[in-house]
């Protein structure tokens, strides 16, 4: 027979173990250098107590004694705290592979280690144009799946490599700190890809200063990445106006001249940019790091190359 808190422990872990390979592929596909995400390591107890009603008629705190039903509350919160016991004191361990669960009938069932599946995940390839694809985690030679350091108590260092499964070109190999439930990013062996909108591709101030000001806002780099916005605009109007790189020109002057070239119902529609430079250049000048600027400012750019699809400017200008 199985004990109640096999029963427990047992579902305990499998709910970690699913909780932690979401949260890698959250981490992986939506967080940047530095950010992290929160494992749920927690056990719903009614999860726990359906499982336990669904066995047999009776089941066994040990092998000496039976427990009736009304006893399994008591038993259950013990078998619970036993869990959180245990999950807080195992070190982790991931894998390309599906680990071994343990088995649940088994009334010594043991974990010295949390084994957790590395899951697929979707993020941007720079050998594919920066496009989205799916990435299958792989062996690489001299990483070894499962624990890659310890560092302390709770304390480990990971190693996750990852390749393209469109371009199959070269691995790229995350490094993650975990602290308690806390998973980290806190490296890459190549900077992320930074997708650009399809109507920015062709910009060349796109790939250049787009791009940095995603990466400087992902770091935490707020003010740099403003600059990088405002950098992005005035170049961008330098270029189409055809305003040679020497030349001195106020902001406010090039905004009005990139105007004059656009369709005379865009800016009744759309944002034409310069009260975003303005906007931008008067939190540069405040050492302002305001990131609902950084927020709104990228809006209004993707959407102003939207609507020039829609409302192009002048066949002359060189946009």
């Amino acid at each position: 027979m199985m004990t109640i808190r096999s029963i427990v422990l047992y579902k305990a872990f499998e709910k970690a173990r699913s909780s932690a390979s979401a949260s890698v592929q959250t981490l992986l596909e939506h967080k940047h250098l530095y950010q992290s995400v929160e494992v749920n390591i927690s056990v719903d107890r009614e999860e726990v107590k359906n499982l336990v009603d669904m066995g047999d008629e009776y089941a066994t705190e040990d092998l000496l004694f039976v427990v009736p039903r009304g006893q399994y509350d008591k038993y259950i919160d013990a078998g619970l705290d036993h869990s959180r016991e245990t999950l807080e004191a195992v070190p982790w361990r991931f894998w390309i592979d599906q680990p071994d669960p343990g088995d649940i009938n088994s009334a010594s069932l043991e974990y010295k280690f949390l084994d957790i599946q590395l899951p697929y995940i979707k993020v941007a390839c720079d050998f594919c144009d920066d496009t989205v694809q799916p990435h299958n985690p792989v062996q690489v030679n001299g990483l070894k799946d499962g624990v890659a350091a310890e560092l302390g108590s709770q304390k480990q260092l990971f190693f996750f490599s990852y390749l393209c499964q469109s371009c199959k070109r070269e691995s790229v190999i995350y490094v993650v700190r975990r602290e308690g439930k806390r998973l980290t990013i806190v490296g890459r062996s190549r900077f992320e890809s930074v997708p650009i909108p399809k109507a920015m591709k062709k910009l060349p101030e796109a790939r250049r200063f787009y791009r940095n000001a995603i990466i400087a806002f992902n770091t935490g780099r707020t003010l740099a990445s403003l600059f990088y916005l405002r950098t992005l605009i005035e170049q961008y109007f330098r270029r189409v106006i055809a305003v040679d790189n020497d030349e001195r020109i106020s902001g406010e002057d090039l905004a009005k001249s990139y105007r004059k070239l656009l369709d005379k119902e865009f800016p009744m529609k759309f944002d034409t940019l310069g009260n975003t430079y303005d906007s931008l250049s008067d939190a540069l000048h405040a050492a302002c790091d305001d990131e609902e600027l950084y927020t709104s400012a990228r809006a209004n750019i993707e959407k102003h190359f939207e609507a020039l699809a829609r409302l192009p400017i002048s066949q002359a200008a060189g946009a």
